[in-house]
C-alpha cells in the first residue's frame, strides 16, 4: 500500500509490531513511507504513532468528519477520533 493511496481520516489496520491487529485512523501522511496514526484512546492525538506504510493494511473506509477537519488544518479531539473509529469498525463488521 503506497502512502499516496491513503487519505487522512482513513481506517487502517496494523499488521506488525506490538500494536498488530489493532485499528487506527490516519492523522497525517509524513512521506511515502510513513504515516501518523491515532486511535483516540491508547494512541492520542497529542502523541500519534509513526508507522511504516508497509506495516499497515488499508480498509478503504474514511471518517469524513475527521478527514475534513484535518484538511482544514484543525486537530480533532481524542473523543472525536475514538467515536469515528467505533463507527467505522461497526461498519466494517456489518459489511455495509
Amino acid at each position: 500500500m503506497a502512502a499516496r493511496s491513503v487519505k487522512p481520516g482513513e481506517l487502517v489496520r496494523s499488521q506488525a509490531g506490538r500494536d498488530g491487529d489493532r485499528y487506527f485512523i490516519v492523522l497525517n501522511i509524513l512521506d511515502p513511507d510513513y504515516l501518523l496514526i491515532v486511535d483516540g484512546h491508547y494512541r492520542k492525538v497529542e502523541n500519534p504513532k509513526k508507522k511504516k506504510v508497509k506495516h499497515l493494511r488499508c480498509t478503504g473506509l474514511v471518517a469524513t468528519e475527521i478527514g475534513e477537519m484535518l484538511q482544514q488544518g484543525k486537530t480533532p479531539a481524542n473523543a472525536q477520533v475514538a467515536s469515528a473509529l467505533r463507527r467505522l469498525l461497526e461498519t466494517l463488521e456489518t459489511g455495509s
